[in-house]
């Protein structure tokens, strides 16, 4: 009778609950003796088998994929700032086992500041490693525009910023007045409930830019006074994509606005009465054309996620492993 290996350990899926916490482990993941002192274990335990929370990162956030939310925590091993400590400090892990069959989650981050154009570039990747042996890969880069004080493009954008605050209050008093005019009748026009909505999410947009910019800050500032610290950007990045997604609320509901004033214009309402007499025609025409691009974004996305799976990194700054 033919005899197959068979193993006789299972280890399931990554959940919060089941994440290992063990505070510290030897090499190749093996228990620390209990009869040793705190002083000792800071030796025999090298800081990749010491286990981080997310408070313990300050920045760092919990990390989110299409299969699972992983904790903000786990094992981290700070691979420098210069190719041959990141070799070095890559061949012990692999030696030791690092990566092991408990392994669900590894991210890889790293930064890259350019000087000239004042950016900061923050590259993730993070592989998922399954219980029955696959690996997806998803890769993740985000820039951050890290303005001066001394020049000339600077001072405009502050100044455009402070343009737009103004022109912020100017629409909230005149909105204010208005609505102390028409006093109940105001709620009944739906155009009076867009400009509400656009004061709220502009108000928001504001408040987001002014803590993202805090948080972008204090981050830096905690990298000038020790460029070997280990600091994230997770975020100030995080807080950057929803400052993003309620610009882009404020500026559909600015275009909104924008269109009732185009109703007073001949030609706008010559096009009007064009489309609203060719809507038929039109109808069968604009739902092909719908259809072909939902085609073509589905090809185009399944393309991305095949091409996503190779990703290779080469220097990174800091390793994390939940596992």
């Amino acid at each position: 009778m033919e005899r197959y290996d068979v193993s006789e350990e299972c280890y399931p899926y990554y959940s919060i609950s089941g994440e290992d916490k063990t505070p510290m482990y030897l090499p190749k993941w093996e228990q620390p003796p209990y009869d040793v002192s705190p002083s000792m274990l800071d030796k025999l335990c090298p800081k990749p088998w010491r286990y981080q929370s997310s408070g313990d990162m300050d920045n760092v956030i919990p990390r989110t994929s299409l299969r699972v939310a992983y904790g903000g925590g786990g094992y981290v091993a700070n691979l420098g700032y210069d190719l041959q400590t990141a070799r070095g400090v890559m061949e012990d892990l692999s030696e030791y086992n690092w990566i092991d069959r408990r392994t669900r989650a590894l991210i890889v981050e790293f930064s890259t500041f350019n000087s000239n154009m004042n950016i900061l570039v923050v590259a993730n990747y993070l592989f998922e490693f399954l219980p029955t042996g696959g690996v997806y890969a998803d890769v993740k880069i985000e820039m951050l525009d890290l303005h001066g004080s001394k020049t000339s493009l600077v001072q405009f954008i502050l100044f455009c910023r402070l343009l737009v605050m103004v022109m912020m209050v100017a629409y909230f008093v005149n909105e204010l007045v208005k609505m102390r005019r028409q006093k109940g009748s105001y709620f009944k026009n739906v155009w009076n409930w867009i400009a509400i909505v656009l004061i709220i999410t502009s108000v928001t947009a504001a408040v987001l830019h002014i803590v993202q910019e805090k948080r972008t800050s204090d981050s830096v500032r905690e990298l000038n006074k020790n460029l070997y610290a280990n600091v994230s950007f997770d975020k100030a990045l995080s807080l950057l994509d929803i400052e993003t997604t309620v610009f882009s609320v404020v500026i559909f509901l600015a275009t909104l606005k924008f269109l009732t004033l185009l109703r007073f214009s001949r030609q706008i309402i010559f096009l009007s009465i064009t489309f609203r007499l060719a809507a038929k025609y039109l109808a069968s025409s604009v739902l092909s054309s719908v259809h072909c691009y939902i085609l073509l974004f589905c090809h185009v996305r399944n393309v991305g996620i095949r091409g996503s799976r190779g990703g290779i990194f080469q220097l990174s700054s800091s390793l994390h492993l939940p596992v």
